[in-house]
């Protein structure tokens, strides 16, 4: 996923601007969740966000999701990775919710998993989990690449960008500022201000007029 002159942060910068795991062998749980989880309900109290099912990923997969959310979003200091930032347990939230999207999400990623693993036996012989994060981030460059498994590969960067984005640290590292307050605006340069000018002149049936939009005064 790597290519000359673009690193895997540069590009999930400007494509999740917009905005995997497996266990040691093969024995992956089931595609749904267990147990049917309540969600948030009708009046749900959007101060706290209260979760109200259980995290039903196992400690190995949220382990390899750490690993996975290192490979799609590698730290650049002062930049934290995605496993650093604990995107993982962003992951066992949103997998575990009881709503249809989340759920058929949770078929893609787990289902995707199992492929992974897969690939890695057949690769070189042994689990993804047992494998080094170079070796990892091989295996899982080159499913991205195969049809059946592409829609799995995608969705997951999606979601370790969802994950990573929106917090303070995502904010920093595509030095994205936000809704801050201002001492004072300072408005158009003169050459903004000149080319407007220009293009509102060059529409038909726009009548000819004086500059006057360089006279507009600053807004404090």
């Amino acid at each position: 996923m790597e290519s000359s002159g673009v690193t895997r942060r540069t590009a999930l910068k400007y494509a999740g601007l917009i905005l995997l795991a497996a266990r040691g062998g093969r024995d992956l749980p089931a595609y749904a969740a267990g147990a049917p989880a309540r969600g948030y309900g009708s009046d749900p109290d959007l101060r706290t966000r209260p979760v109200n099912w259980a995290r039903t990923l196992s400690t190995p997969e949220l382990a390899l999701l750490a690993a996975l959310c290192d490979i799609v979003i590698p730290a650049a200091p002062p930049h934290p990775s995605g496993g650093m930032l604990k995107v993982h347990e962003f992951l066992d939230e949103w997998l575990s919710a009881p709503y249809p999207q989340m759920q058929s999400d949770r078929f893609i990623i787990l289902e995707g998993l199992a492929k992974l693993d897969e690939a890695a036996l057949g690769e070189f012989g042994r689990p993804f989990a047992q494998m080094d994060l170079p070796g990892q981030a091989a295996v899982f460059d080159r499913l991205c690449n195969f049809k059946d498994s592409s829609a799995f590969a995608r969705r997951l960067i999606e979601l370790i960008c969802d994950g990573y984005y929106p917090t303070r640290e995502g904010h920093a590292a595509i030095a994205y500022v936000g809704n801050v307050p201002l001492e004072r605006f300072p408005g158009a340069s003169a050459d903004i201000v000149r080319h407007l000018e220009q293009q509102i002149q060059a529409l038909p049936g726009i009548p000819q007029m004086a500059s006057s939009m360089s006279q507009v005064p600053e807004a404090n």
